[in-house]
């Protein structure tokens, strides 16, 4: 099985230089296409939401996932068909995880005409809430018919003292 490759950020303030480029890019790339959609529709105010909707739903594919919490750990599971490990990167902060993916699908020639397509070159992207802080050191990641699977310990919280407890002398 597989291992997809992880980012571990041990505070999402903290992220190594570069880190969230390829999140910075799409940004852009979606801006870039709402744009045109504006200019396409002669630059009429008033539907720029619509617009930016549109952009994101041709650019970008956000799957079906899951996340499950136990005692112990988070899994998240992101459908990820038709993708190899190679396609994907995963970043793991104690917060939230992001995955994301771009297939290489290579166009193949037909004898004859493409009367219908479904294929795409949308990009998958993936943001997820966790429901508790993990340790980012114990992610681990597999792929496995087109499922992709995430696991992380839960972080230890840490020991806070107890108000009002009284100290002991020392040397008493």
């Amino acid at each position: 099985m597989p291992s997809v490759s992880i980012q571990k950020v041990r505070k999402a303030e903290a992220a190594p230089a570069g880190s969230l480029e390829p999140v910075y890019s799409l940004f852009e790339e979606v801006r870039r296409r709402a744009y045109e959609l504006f200019e396409e529709r002669g630059y009429a105010a008033g539907r720029e939401v619509e617009d930016w909707l549109r952009a994101e739903w041709e650019l970008l594919w956000s799957p079906r996932s899951e996340v499950v919490e136990t005692d112990q750990e988070i899994q998240v599971r992101v459908a990820a068909p038709g993708m190899e490990a190679k396609d994907l990167q995963v970043t793991a902060t104690p917060e939230w995880v992001i995955v994301q993916g771009a297939a290489g699908r290579k166009r193949e020639k037909h004898a004859g005409t493409v009367r219908f397509s479904e294929f795409s070159g949308r990009k998958l992207y993936r943001r997820l809430e966790l429901p508790a802080p993990i340790d980012v050191e114990t992610t681990k990641t597999r792929l496995e018919k087109g499922i992709l699977e995430i696991r992380a310990v839960k972080a230890v919280a840490p020991v806070r003292p107890k108000k009002g407890g009284r100290r002991k002398a020392v040397g008493a």
